[in-house]
This record gives structure tokens, sequence and C-alpha cells, in this order.
């Protein structure tokens, strides 16, 4: 607002004075205010200069497909058999034989080459003839080591004793005599004309001569020949046994009636057997069991000797036995080395050396052969420590080769091993992949696999892309899913007429990768959904648009879409 005053006389007398004063301060402010707008001109120009950042949303339309999601670990490999052998010999010479060609298959234990065996053969035969000498020799010393035992070879009562403990007897000395008194032989003549009356076993009754006594007897022996007695009568000899009676003495005379026949003339008693028992081993005698009068029975130990050479000499012949008889096992066992045989059942993918060959010292170690079996083929990846818990026994694998274009083949997961190895700070996992249909695939191809980790049948699928954040999706606002599903309001949609038709709604995720994503809860197949993406210009300021408020609404979230479980190594759709 201005204030007027009118003007006077003395206004008009200072009037010059006055106006020369505020010209020079007029200048001044004149200046200060020229110079504030030249700068508000040049911050103005500044910004006029600079085009304002835009960020637009560009959308598009997508449908909810039902299919199926796999989440994969992908990593390469080279085919091994279950199993491989290569062939080498154990021995050197001559191939005389050999039974087998490449690509035969061949069973375990199945004779592959032969080698000459002649000197071999020759060799065997000395080390058995010297296993023979050495058992006998030591039979020998285990039969005189016995012999050290005395045992009376009959029954009755020692009548005299030949050694003392301590002694030292050869082989021949007498120990004792023991006398078989268990039964009484007496020795009597009978003529020859009653012959035929007589007979062994016959019963016989034996009367002692001077007395009342008879005692029954046994016919044991008849003589073969007859001969003239001192009466000039011809007569036979008989021996008749009475068993049983201690009272019998050797000298006692007695007659005797057989079958009804009498003897010609009186005979006398005697032991059955008098038995001197001898050494048959030098020795000295340890134990000496019996004395004078003693009942021994038959079989009983009556002495023991002793004799360190007797024991050495045992020990040295055992020892010989068993020397012989490992050098005749090394001889055996190396002519099974002669034979070579197929280790295991398998196809033979390499032949080296044939029948009419020759192994020396420089050729003996290489490999004659290899055999590999073919019924199972496997490989091993090595799976990242990162990874490595997402696998699982079992789980399938899509496997290419390079040298088989065109051809995939299917595995499953054998084996993970929890041993890992360390590289550059790296630790990755053996795992081991068998494939099911292997024709065609031999060892040493490189193959690719790819391992599905997790999986999901007859999902609900999105494109990746089509996930906003907060699990949020764009659908038609007349769809089902729409109407019943719970909304999410938008700032964005109500600025953009690209949204026009759609409305905002949260769902629940299940298994995703980098292409697709399962809805488990809030679409439905066939629902038609948004996806948004956002184009900048050249000139896009992301601070200014923070202090904007941020990323426009609706627009895709950053990395993977929330709740989703991704393979790191690739994965999609089948």
């Amino acid at each position: 607002m201005s204030i007027l005053r009118k003007k006077t006389a003395t206004d008009e007398s200072k009037a010059p004075d006055i106006r020369i004063r505020k010209s020079g301060k007029k200048k001044r402010i004149i200046l200060i205010i020229v110079l504030i707008l030249l700068v508000l001109i040049a911050i103005f120009a500044f910004r006029g200069c600079k085009s304002e950042p835009t960020a637009n949303i560009q959308t598009k339309t997508a449908t909810v497909i039902r299919d199926s999601l796999e989440i994969t670990l992908s990593g390469s490999g080279t085919i091994e058999a279950n199993e491989q052998r290569e062939i080498t010999a154990l021995v050197k010479g001559d191939i005389t034989s050999d039974f087998f060609e490449k690509n035969d298959i061949v069973k375990k234990d199945d004779p592959l080459y032969q080698f000459d065996v002649s000197d071999m053969e020759t060799s065997i035969q000395k080390a058995e003839d010297a296993l023979e000498k050495a058992q006998r020799n030591h039979n020998k010393n285990m039969e005189d080591m016995s012999k050290l035992v005395i045992t009376s070879p009959v029954s009755g009562v020692v009548s005299e004793t030949h050694v003392s403990k301590g002694d030292d007897v050869a082989n021949g000395t007498p120990v004792l005599t023991v006398q078989d008194n268990t039964k009484m032989i007496l020795s009597i003549e009978f003529n020859e004309s009653d012959r035929s009356a007589l007979y062994i076993g016959a019963p016989a009754t034996v009367h002692l001569e001077g007395s009342a006594t008879t005692y029954g007897g046994t016919v044991e022996r008849i003589s073969t020949g007859s001969v003239t007695n001192s009466r000039g009568a011809t007569v036979m000899k008989v021996d008749i046994a009475v068993s049983g009676i201690n009272t019998l003495t050797p000298g006692v005379s007695a007659t005797a009636i057989c079958n009804g026949v009498a003897c010609n003339t009186a005979g006398t008693f005697d032991y059955n057997k008098v038995q001197i028992v001898k050494s048959e081993i030098s020795g000295t005698v340890d134990v000496l069991n019996f004395k004078v009068g003693d009942s021994v029975r038959q079989g009983e130990v009556v002495a023991k000797l002793s004799s360190s050479s007797l024991e050495d000499a045992l020990f040295d012949s055992k020892m010989s036995v068993q020397d012989a008889k490992l050098s005749l096992k090394n001889l055996q066992d190396t002519l099974e080395d002669y034979t070579i045989k197929a280790p295991i059942d398998g196809t033979v993918i390499e032949k080296n050396v044939k029948a009419g060959d020759k192994l020396d010292s420089s050729t003996a170690t290489s490999a004659m052969a290899i055999i590999a079996d073919m019924s199972v083929i496997k490989f091993t990846l090595a799976v990242d420590e990162l990874d490595i818990t997402k696998v699982k026994m079992n789980q399938k694998a899509t496997i290419t080769a390079d040298a088989l274009e065109n051809e995939t083949f299917t595995g499953y997961v054998s084996e993970i091993s929890s041993v890992g190895t360390t590289t550059n700070g790296v630790t990755t996992y053996p795992v081991t992949i068998i494939i099911d249909n292997p024709e065609g695939l031999i060892p040493g191809m490189n193959v690719e696999a790819t391992i599905i980790t997790q999986s999901a049948e007859d999902a609900l699928l999105i494109p990746a892309t089509a996930l906003n954040r907060g699990n949020t999706v764009w659908v038609k606002a007349d769809s089902k899913s729409a109407k019943n599903g719970k909304k999410v309001e938008s700032k964005q949609k109500a600025n953009d007429k690209s949204f026009e038709g759609y409305v905002q709604i949260e769902v629940e995720t299940g298994l995703s990768n980098d292409s697709y994503v399962e809805i488990t809860s809030g679409l439905s197949e066939g629902d038609e959904i948004l996806i948004t993406t956002v184009v900048v210009n050249s000139e896009f300021d992301p601070a200014k648009m923070m202090q904007g408020g941020g990323m426009p609404a609706g627009a895709p979230r950053g990395g993977m879409p929330g709740g989703g479980n991704r393979g790191n190594m690739g994965g999609g759709t089948r």
C-alpha cells in the first residue's frame, strides 16, 4: 500500500537537496535489484534447459495357465562304466591261447589268456617230490616219538624189571617181564589115532595128578604133525587152556579127557605167555610205573622215555614239511596265474595282446585288455556347496551327450557324497547319476545333466514378471478371482488409464524359476492378468523419483518373486 501526502512550500524549497541525496542510494538499490534479477534469470534459465525426468508404465496382458514347473541344477561330467578293469599279467612268458575278441561279452572267471606252463609243471612236480620226502621223514620221527611211551602187549603180572628210572637205554633193551596168568596152558599128548575126535574149541576135562581136583578147559591148539614119544607111541601135541584158576602154577602135572578120548601121557601147565617188554627206541627212563608182582593190563603204560635229540629231529622235520607245503602251494598258486580269467562280467572294450605274443619285463604290467561292466552307466557331477542340500537321492535327471546330438537320456541320483573338495575357497560335492537307457553311450563321453530338484505337477502358473511387490497381481476386474480376492489399493491406477478394468489382489506363491511362478491361492486358470514394465527416459533422476514417493505403484519388484524357490542353475516348465 502507498501513503500519499500533500506537497508543501517547504518541500518545494528543500527538493533539490533531497533529490541529490536520494539519487545515490537509489542507484545502489537498483544495482542490487538488477543483480538479484540476473541470478533469478540464470536459475530459471538453467532449470528451463533441463527437462523433467519421466517414468512411463507399459503394460501387456497374460493368461494364468496350468502346467508343470521344475526347479533344476545343471552340470557336466564324463561317462563311466559301473566297473572297469584292466587285465594285466602277474607272470611273464609265451601266450599260447586267447579266448575272446574285442566287443565280446564275457562272464566272471571266463578264461581270457593261457600262458605256456611246461616249466611251471616241472617245478611243481619237484616240489611235490620234496614234500613227500619231508613228510616221510617227519612221519618216521613221529613214530619214533610214540615209541618213547612203552606199553604192555599182554595182561599179566610183572615178574621182573630190568631197568631203573634215569637209566639210558638203547633200542631193544629189556625193560620188564610180564607173565600172562589170565589162563594156564596144559601141553599134553594124544594118540594120533584119536585125531578125528579132537578139534579146536573142543571142551576138555583136566585132572590134576595126585589130586581129585578137576578143571574145565578148551582145546586151543592141535599139532598138524605127529611124533613118537618115549613109550614108542605115535602122538600129537595138544594145548588145553584153563582160565581163571589162580592156584595153578607152571610145572603142575595133569591129564585130560577130550570128547571121550583120553590123553596118552600126562602133561604140565605153563603160563599162557611170558612177555619181555623191550624199548624200541633209545632214550632215558623218565617213568617206571610197575614193580615186580604188580598186575598190568594189556596196553597199559609201563614206562616213559625221553630223548632231546629225537625232539629236535621231530621239530626240524615238522618245519621241513611246512616249508615244502608252502613252496608247493606258491607254485600251484602261481600256476593259476598262467591262466588269466575275467575278473567281472562285462564287455571287452580293448584288446592289446593276442595268442603268440610274449610278455617280458617291459610289457608284463601293461594292460592286455580292458573289460567294462556296461550294465550300469554313470557319471559324476561336482555340485556347489550352496546347492548340495537341494539334491536328494533318486531325483530325476535329463542327460545330453556332445557325441550324440539330438538324443536325450534319463537318469537318477544314486549317490551323494558327504566328502567335498575345496578349490579357491569353493567347496563342491560329488553327485553320482545312473543313466536309465545308456544305449549308445560309452565310457569317456562328455555329457550335460540337468537334475530336477523340485517340481510341481498340474500347477497354476503366471509369468515371473507379472508378480509385483507384496505378492500382488493385476487381474481383470470382472473375473471371479478379482471379486473374491483380497484387493490392494494402488495410487497408480488412478493416474494411469493402462490399469483401467483391472484390480490388484494378493496371491500366495509356491515354486518359481526364472520364467514362471506357481500360484497356490488367489487366481484361477484362464484369468487375464497384467504384466507391467517401467520405461524411463535418458534424463531420469532416481533421486527425484524417490523424493516423489518411490517407484510407481504396481511396478515389478526387484529380484525373485516373493515366496518362490528358484534353482540357481536354470529351470523352466515342461
